[in-house]
């Protein structure tokens, strides 16, 4: 009976260690997720651009897009081809949906 309770009480030290360990993990992760900062950056400086893209000459064609595999959606665009829609321009030549790039300056 006596080696019953040997066992017993060697297995509650290594129990309270691990358990000890464990809090000590928690405890230090709660603590350095709480103390880390968040930074935010400052905003930009006012200003802005802005215009108009006009196109000189005629738009390009746009080509249908091809729905030939997706019979239902070529029944439904039969009448109306949907379209690429690479340039779209206005009647004045104003184009839509433009991105400018300025690289100086």
């Amino acid at each position: 009976m006596n080696a019953a309770r040997e066992k017993d009480t060697m297995k509650k030290p290594n129990l309270y260690r691990v358990i000890g360990t464990l809090s000590a993990v928690l405890i230090l992760a709660f603590v350095v997720t709480k103390s880390q900062r968040s930074v935010r950056a400052a905003p930009p400086p006012e200003g802005g651009i802005a215009g108009t893209v006009k196109l000189e000459g005629t738009a390009p064609h746009q080509r249908p897009i091809d729905m030939s595999k997706e019979p239902a959606c070529a029944a439904v665009h039969k009448a109306n081809p949907v379209t690429t829609e690479n340039v779209v321009a206005g009647a004045d030549g104003g184009l839509k949906n433009v991105v400018v790039y300025i690289s100086e300056g």
